[in-house]
């Protein structure tokens, strides 16, 4: 059973964010060896920011929905609508980009779920998958978790309904879309072209629909760098069959194969690299192909470390992590004058949610700070958004150090109403 008199507030919730973000730089094996008194493992920004219990109980008490009116049918309906709030906020301040690609993206996850993916070959093979629609730089537009393979999706099968509904909340713009070949297909380009969006994708020698080309067999043998390509004047749709290490077949409804470009190979007849021809379509591919490679790349390198059985706490993770990094992606396009690598913007987040960036971490045989000691000079004296509220439980007041049941908001520290604009600097 819960605890029905557990309360939290703005500066608690941004505590928690920042503990566990803290936790993708900062790893621990059990996430209690943050608070230990033992110095090898103890945080002091973590302990003296948040204690343990409080800490626990947050953890504990997180939920995404209210069990009382959830749909059943949905495999996801206890993280649904935290997904939606997050694709409508990375939607809102998109830096809309003409270039935009769709791939799949996994989130870790080992336990029982039945939507949890296998597949062979990837860094992360057991896990929930998701379609995710990003610039080149790996800003992640939009993004939708598959259950399976349970519905039916009409003539444009799972692959070109996945596109069809990332797309579905864009704004009008000359948009251009790259894709794999599991999404690629002449109806799906036709659909797209019918909306004056450009779209360009590998596409497997079974969605060709009869299109002559060359024969695979003999056009394998010819010299590396050949071309064939054949064009439906009819929808206007674009196939070009490239021989590089082996043959690479492309579709498109506004790229071209002309002019021809040049790329560098390896030849292991010569011992050295050479350059052979390449279509135009296959250089504009590869251009702008890979941004949710890049995000997933940005997530992965200092994700949540702490763990927990509920199932949909990855979903969760994951999500906060997609946030930070699309937030590190606009801070690089807007603030040009200060950049800052994603550790550094990540560790800036983490101080400022911990209010703790300009206090000195203290040795163990100091007294332990307390709570309102680490509402930093700058918060505590900019005189904006400062207001009394009542608290559910009884705190020390930052002030006259005596008992209170009244806070300030902002802060998250007591404080006696008669004591509020003296600890604020208001004479």
């Amino acid at each position: 059973m819960g605890d029905h008199n557990f309360t939290t507030n703005n500066q608690d919730m941004k505590t928690f964010l920042a503990i566990l973000l803290l936790s993708g730089y900062s790893a621990l094996p059990r996430r209690r060896m943050y608070w230990e008194k033992s110095c090898d493992v103890r945080n002091e920004a973590v302990s003296s920011a948040m204690s343990r219990k409080r800490f626990e109980d947050h953890f504990r008490y997180l939920h995404l929905n209210d069990n009382a009116c959830i749909n059943r049918s949905d495999k996801l309906a206890k993280i649904r609508n935290f997904l939606v709030m997050i694709n409508e906020r990375c939607l809102v301040y998109f830096p809309v980009s003409r270039n935009l690609s769709i791939d799949e993206s996994m989130i870790p996850y080992y336990g029982h779920h039945s939507s949890k993916q296998f597949i062979r070959g990837k860094p992360i093979r057991f896990g929930f998958k998701l379609w995710c629609l990003a610039d080149p730089l790996g800003y992640i537009v939009q993004f939708e978790p598959y259950v399976g393979a349970a519905e039916r999706y009409g003539s444009l099968g799972l692959g070109g309904s996945v596109v069809m509904d990332l797309i579905a909340e864009l704004p009008e713009h000359p948009f251009h879309l790259t894709f794999d070949n599991f999404f690629t297909s002449f109806p799906l380009l036709t659909e797209l072209a019918a909306k004056d969006i450009g779209a360009t994708g590998t596409i497997r020698q079974n969605r060709l629909q009869q299109c002559p080309l060359q024969d695979a067999a003999a056009f394998g043998k010819r010299p590396r760098g050949s071309t064939d390509y054949c064009l439906d004047t009819t929808n206007n749709i674009l196939v070009v069959q490239w021989n590089d290490n082996s043959i690479v077949r492309m579709a498109s409804n506004c790229d071209s194969a002309f002019p021809l470009g040049q790329t560098r190979r390896w030849s292991r007849q010569q011992g050295k690299h050479v350059l052979i021809d390449q279509p135009d379509i296959n250089r504009q591919y590869n251009a702008t192909m890979g941004g949710v490679d890049r995000a997933d790349q940005n997530i992965n390198k200092y994700r949540i470390s702490m763990r927990t059985k509920k199932w949909w706490w990855p979903f969760f993770a994951h999500t906060v992590e997609m946030a930070l990094q699309n937030a590190w992606l606009l801070y690089r396009k807007y603030n040009a004058s200060e950049p800052l690598d994603l550790l550094a913007f990540r560790r800036k987040i983490v101080q400022e949610y911990l209010q703790v960036g300009t206090l000195p971490c203290l040795p163990r045989d100091h007294p332990a700070i307390s709570q309102f000691s680490l509402v930093s000079n700058k918060t505590r004296l900019d005189q904006k958004g400062h207001f009394s509220g009542d608290s559910a439980v009884q705190k020390r007041c930052a002030q006259c150090r005596r008992n209170t049941k009244k806070i300030c908001l902002k802060c998250g520290i007591g404080l006696h109403l008669h004591c509020f604009n003296l600890y604020h600097g208001v004479s």
